[in-house]
């Protein structure tokens, strides 16, 4: 599921500019919210990248996934050793 996303911090588009300026990996956004229902909205431009979220494998275990622009969801070690 994509999710709307939103920043409540005022400088947290300047770190994430600054690092995918950089141009030296892969650039994720890992939500931060009180209530783990709570949806991740506004802030159009942080829907061009990857979000990180906790989810349940087809195991039935639970590990870091990252949804890419595309609607695919890979698991995030995958895409960590991809990147390198």
């Amino acid at each position: 599921m994509r999710h709307a996303l939103r920043a409540r911090s005022k400088w947290m588009p300047w770190e994430v500019g600054y690092f995918d300026g950089l141009g030296q990996g892969v650039i994720g956004i890992i939500p931060v919210l009180d209530d783990p229902n709570e949806e991740f909205k506004g802030m159009e431009f942080l829907g061009l990248y990857s979000v990180i979220d906790v989810r349940t494998t087809s195991e039935g275990y639970t590990t870091l996934f990252a949804e890419k622009l595309n609607g695919e969801a890979v698991r995030f070690k995958r895409l960590i050793r991809d990147a390198l």
